[in-house]
Formats: structure tokens, C-alpha cells, sequence
């Protein structure tokens, strides 16, 4: 259907170029926002767990798989090992196919390693389980960038 005229400049006066900036500031904190704020935190709650569990494990390790204090204290370092090494995956990962899939993709990797953890047999299949839960938890960080990505500037 044709406009008349004044509908036209309602329309036109309603239409305007706003950046994503702006767009934000605009919508402000709402719902959406909370909710990523949850996930995110939800996430660090499990980074949390799954870092500290080797903590709350430590002795009944050593003990069944007979490890000597060194033994002990690199099956402790060997999850940071696999922290430095994942931000340079994961970064690379989320600028190809974006944030959202690698923060699932991270998730999947704690939680598989996690249970391979539980199931490991040998010390090296621990160490390597662990290293590989440190892996996953590197890039779960980027659930920070998302959560403050959608926030406006006055709530950051």
C-alpha cells in the first residue's frame, strides 16, 4: 500500500543509522543480559570444581597409583600446562568459527576429560586427562568476553 506523505515522514523519522554501541546503551540491562551473566558465571562455578578437584583427590591418588611427592606435584602442575597452552587454540578457534561454538566446544572438552579423569587406570592416562582438562578450561574464558561484550558501558 502507498504512504501519504505524513505517514512517510513518521516512517523515515523512525528509521535512523544507530552503531552497535549505541544499540546497547539503548536496550540496556535487561533479562538477556542476566542470563548470560548466569551462564557465565555457571561456567567459571565448573572451571572452578574441575581445577580444585585435583586438591580434594591428591592423597587417595597417591596412594592408589603409589606416587612419590614429585609424582604428586606434577600431576598437580600438569593441568596449568594444558592452561598455557589453549588460549592460543581457542583464540585462533572462536576468530574463525566464533565465540559461542568454542565455548561449547571448551565446556564438551572439561566435561570429556573430566570423565576420562574418573576412568583413568594409569598415572600417565591421569596426567594426561588432567592436562587435558586444563586445555578446555583455558578458553572457557571467553564467556567473560561475551557477557561484557552485551553489557552497555555504564552497567561494565
Amino acid at each position: 500500500p502507498a504512504l501519504d506523505a505524513e505517514s512517510a515522514v513518521e516512517a523515515a523519522a523512525m528509521r535512523r543509522d544507530v552503531g552497535i554501541n549505541q544499540a546497547f546503551q539503548e536496550a540496556g540491562v535487561g533479562y538477556g543480559s542476566f542470563l548470560i551473566i548466569l551462564i557465565a558465571g555457571m561456567i567459571f562455578c565448573a572451571d572452578s570444581a574441575e581445577i580444585s578437584l585435583i586438591t580434594y583427590m591428591i592423597k587417595d591418588v597417591q596412594e592408589s597409583f603409589g606416587l612419590s611427592d614429585a609424582e604428586v606435584i606434577l600431576l598437580e602442575q600438569v593441568a596449568f600446562a594444558g592452561q598455557l597452552l589453549g588460549p592460543v587454540w581457542w583464540g585462533r578457534w572462536a576468530d574463525g568459527w566464533g565465540r559461542r561454538p568454542t565455548i561449547l566446544l571448551c565446556a564438551c572438552t572439561v566435561m570429556g576429560f573430566g570423565i576420562i579423569t574418573a576412568c583413568a587406570q594409569t598415572f600417565s592416562q591421569l596426567m594426561l586427562a588432567r592436562a587435558g582438562v586444563g586445555f578446555g578450561i583455558s578458553g572457557i574464558f571467553l564467556s567473560v568476553d561475551i557477557a561484557c561484550e552485551l553489557l552497555p558501558k555504564e552497567s561494565a
